[in-house]
């Protein structure tokens, strides 16, 4: 199967994902093969792995190693019943295995075996085991739907649906490996891309003269692909497409527009200078960047922004990073442009790119956030909107429990609402309890909690809040 493994990986560089799992799959003949089939294909294919998994442990109910997987599938599904079950036999055969133990400790929350999840988790030892058990977990709960987001891109392309290229490069250029490796670039999965554009558009065309920028700056090493972009000479845009009229919009969200363009108008004193960082030497990559829009006529000194808003942001993040802009000069310039625009397209990452470039004592950031969650549904207007209104103590309860229905999976979100539980001096443990639920699934929401909590996926704050539910049950108050 190693063999037929390497032959999978190769045809999904540059076939439909599904006719190569299916060619795969054909080559499992036996109970053994049907278990390496799906431990090979379960972060491309989760359907068809749940299937060969459990038809692995139903063949062999007491062979360890399917046991094992069969229960992460399980697990997956959110069958946490069933899935301990499994574990349960597992940690007999193997007492010591900490990882088991904190599988345990998420399955037992969730079947409303508080104790038992409370035991399993002090068994686990996270402060000996911390990478360990963010790694488990992630096996559980992380993606599993880029290489077939990929596939469908490549496919509608080949139809004529030339726009998707956007979405194929930008999900290239931000492959995310696990919850901590994004933006390491697959440099087949890129090289093969290219050679696509290439067949499918006019290398005069704007998209393409876009992505050409896009692929250089966050891949500067692209020249040694064959047949790349790199071999491609730069044609900077005699003329590109203007955004169209301004529709009207919603009286109250006007009255939004308005307050956050007085800010912009008036953010900078008229003396002040908007390019103060020329005066420093800036660095190589600075350089780089800085040529690379100015030869694609891109977003530096009033040039156009790319089409789609998730270029754009990206863009923006890469010229942050490398101060080749400043927040404060970027919102100056081009802050009502991209509300605008963010407006008429109905474009969510030019409408979070707004958000980001407001100043953060801004008065226009509640409403724009607001505006954001109820227009978009997306969490992250939402946790900054409640967030803000929770240090404010304006937070309103209803308004809470509203972004809990719509984000049911959102830790962030829900350590608000225990926060909110808090001040209320109401008993913590059921607020724990499904706090450290959600915090499984992503381990995300240490955003404020301290430097040791980090702001990226990181177990520390489960390990508090475990911590806190433990002292709490303890407790003969709750509180």
């Amino acid at each position: 199967m190693k063999e037929h493994g390497h032959v999978l990986f190769s045809c999904i560089i540059y076939t439909d994902l599904d006719s190569c799992i299916a060619h795969f799959e054909k080559k499992a003949k036996n109970s053994y093969e049907k278990h390496v089939t799906a431990n090979t294909i379960f972060g491309m294919d989760p359907q068809t792995s749940y299937r060969l998994h459990e038809e692995a442990y139903k063949s062999k109910p007491t062979e360890l190693p399917f046991m094992e997987e069969y229960a992460i599938e399980l697990h997956r599904k959110g069958k946490y019943g069933e899935a301990a079950v499994l574990y349960e036999k597992w940690a007999e055969v193997h007492p010591e295995n900490f990882k088991v133990k904190a599988l345990l400790a998420d399955c037992y929350m969730n079947t409303g075996r508080v104790e038992m999840s409370v035991e399993n988790w002090t068994l686990a030892d996270h402060s000996k085991h911390r990478i360990e058990i963010e790694t488990i977990i992630h096996e559980v709960y992380g993606r599993t739907d880029q290489d077939a987001k990929r596939s469908y891109y490549r496919n509608e392309i080949k139809k004529g649906h030339t726009d998707f290229f956007y979405d194929l490069f930008y999900l290239d250029l931000n492959w995310e490996s696990d919850w901590w490796d994004i933006g390491v670039v697959n440099e087949d999965f890129l090289n093969t891309d290219i050679l696509l554009l290439n067949e499918k558009l006019d290398k005069t065309s704007e998209m393409y003269s876009v992505i050409e920028a896009y692929v250089e700056i966050k891949n500067p090493l692209k020249t040694q692909y064959a047949n790349g972009i790199g071999d491609i000479s730069s044609l900077a845009l005699s003329s590109v497409h203007r955004d169209p009229a301004t529709r009207e919009y919603n009286e109250i969200l006007l009255e939004v527009e308005k307050e956050i363009l007085n800010i912009i108008n008036n953010s900078i004193a008229p003396d002040d200078s908007l390019y103060t960082e020329e005066k420093i030497e800036k660095s190589a990559a600075a350089l780089r960047i800085e040529k690379v829009l100015t030869t694609h006529n891109l977003l530096l000194n009033g040039s156009p922004l790319p089409p789609q808003g998730k270029i754009v942001a990206d863009f923006v993040e890469v010229c942050l990073t490398n101060s080749v802009l400043t927040k404060e000069q970027f919102f100056k310039e081009r802050g009502a442009g991209i509300l605008k625009k963010a407006a008429e397209q109905k474009d969510v990452e030019l409408f979070q790119l707004c958000a980001r470039l407001l100043p953060s004592n801004s008065a226009a950031v509640p409403a724009i956030n607001k505006r954001g969650w109820k227009e978009f549904t997306d969490e992250r207007f939402a946790w900054a909107y409640l967030l803000n209104a929770l240090i404010a103590k304006k937070l309103d309860e209803a308004e809470l429990d509203k972004a809990v229905a719509d984000f049911p999976n959102s830790s962030r979100i829900y350590l608000i609402k225990l926060q909110k539980a808090k001040l209320d001096n109401r008993d913590l443990t059921p607020y724990l309890v499904e706090l450290i639920k959600r915090e499984f699934k992503r381990i995300d929401s240490g955003v404020g909690l301290g430097a040791s909590y980090g702001t990226g996926h990181n177990s520390n704050p489960l390990r508090l809040y475990f911590e806190i539910l433990r002292r709490h049950m303890q407790s003969p108050t709750g509180k």
